[in-house]
């Protein structure tokens, strides 16, 4: 198993699906879990969990979360406020 961050930037707000609050635009921290696909000839992983820290990155707040999140509910959410973005 092995832990990688990375950063998505929204520049409105968003909702992800299934979530009664939407956040504000900003740079979110995406956290996802990856395990090894065993037995191929090559290494290869496999996402098992992601999480969005909220608040946004920079935000002052008293604690952060991370909330569960589908990586392609995640990426729609991405590709649609880009879409926005650029209209």
């Amino acid at each position: 198993m092995r832990t990688r961050s990375s950063t998505v930037q929204f520049q409105s707000a968003f909702r992800l699906p299934g979530s009664p609050q939407a956040h504000p635009p900003g740079l979110y921290r995406v956290i996802t879990g990856e395990e090894e696909v065993r037995g191929l000839s090559f290494v290869a992983w496999r996402t098992v969990f992601a999480r969005l820290q909220v608040p946004a990155l920079g935000t002052p707040a008293s604690s952060v979360d991370h909330v569960p999140v589908c990586i392609d509910e995640l990426e729609a959410c991405v590709c649609h406020d880009r879409l926005m973005a650029d209209a």
